[in-house]
């Protein structure tokens, strides 16, 4: 099912849900200082404190003691360039919160969704030992999805992201999203020679 939304503009009680991804780094500048919270069960978790935050603007004020609209000033990395919250795409199938009074409405649309296209079919060149037809098959479909938790862990000056069940590390990319396996974190160093246990032989 696909929903389109006829508004262009964002308002304030807009669900994080909508626009943001599970692990997601949220950051925020103020005099020179970058705050970072990450997104995690409809919430912003400040990286160096672990205080949970219910929306962007509750983060924005209490990184800068002053109050500003989180929406406008908070920025993800996306496509490789910083997008604010407000410029993000709204994910699909979410449900947003009701806005409050004297905001606009985002009106939601449930449109059909799109037809199949043809399968088509590629032939071969005759050769001398006879005539093949190449046929392109649909994608693989992926039957389960298996989803662990991370948080962020800076072991020196390097900071991430951890598997606290397996104590396993895995690399921090610059968008914040989840890089190779590093090795294990026995509290207080990284073993790099244990290999990833789910790792696919």
């Amino acid at each position: 099912m696909i929903y389109k939304s006829r508004t262009a503009k964002m308002p304030r009680s807009r669900s994080l849900h909508a626009v943001l991804l599970p692990g997601e780094i949220v950051q925020y500048t103020y005099a020179g200082r970058l705050h970072e919270a990450y997104f995690e069960d409809g919430a912003l978790i400040r990286v160096d404190d672990g205080r949970r935050y219910d929306t962007p603007t509750a983060f924005a004020n209490a990184a800068s003691g002053n109050s500003v609209s989180g929406w406008l000033h908070c920025r993800v990395m996306r496509d490789g360039r910083l997008m604010r919250l407000n410029e993000l795409p709204i994910r699909t199938g979410i449900v947003h919160d009701e806005p409050t009074k004297g905001e606009p409405t985002l009106v939601v649309e449930e449109m059909p969704p799109p037809p199949p296209k043809p399968l088509k079919i590629k032939r071969a060149t005759p050769t001398l030992v006879g005539q093949f037809v190449e046929a392109a098959a649909p994608p693989l479909k992926v039957l389960s999805v298996v989803q662990i938790n991370v948080r962020p862990l800076t072991v020196g000056n390097t900071t991430y992201w951890r598997h606290a069940s397996k104590e396993k590390l895995y690399a921090r990319l610059p968008s914040g999203g989840i890089g190779a396996y590093v090795g294990r974190y026995n509290g207080s160093a990284i073993q790099t020679d244990i290999p990833d246990s789910d790792a696919e032989i």
